[in-house]
């Protein structure tokens, strides 16, 4: 069975109520600051799917595709390369 969870690409966006992670149809979770540890926290947060998949991915196969993916989870988890986006209406 899948755990569940909420569906599509998870981002940052940040707004006059501070950082969260959203997807382009919910806020999955304001965290109501704008300092750098809350921005920290929203792209470990956002980069959450990203890592389980590349995880799964290496328990397998070590494979160019795993090694791709680890490289972007990892950043993206690390906030490089990455858009912060204004909130979800």
């Amino acid at each position: 069975m899948e755990p569940k969870r909420t569906p599509g690409d998870w981002f940052v966006a940040h707004d006059s109520r501070g950082y969260a992670v959203e997807t382009e149809l919910v806020r999955i979770v304001n965290l109501g600051h704008s300092d750098e540890c809350a921005k920290g926290d929203a792209h470990l947060m956002a980069a959450a799917p990203d890592l389980l998949a590349a995880l799964q991915e290496l328990r397998y196969a070590c494979t160019d595709k795993a090694e791709a993916m680890a490289d972007a989870a990892i950043a993206k988890a690390l906030g490089h390369n990455v858009e912060v986006r204004g909130a979800a209406k």
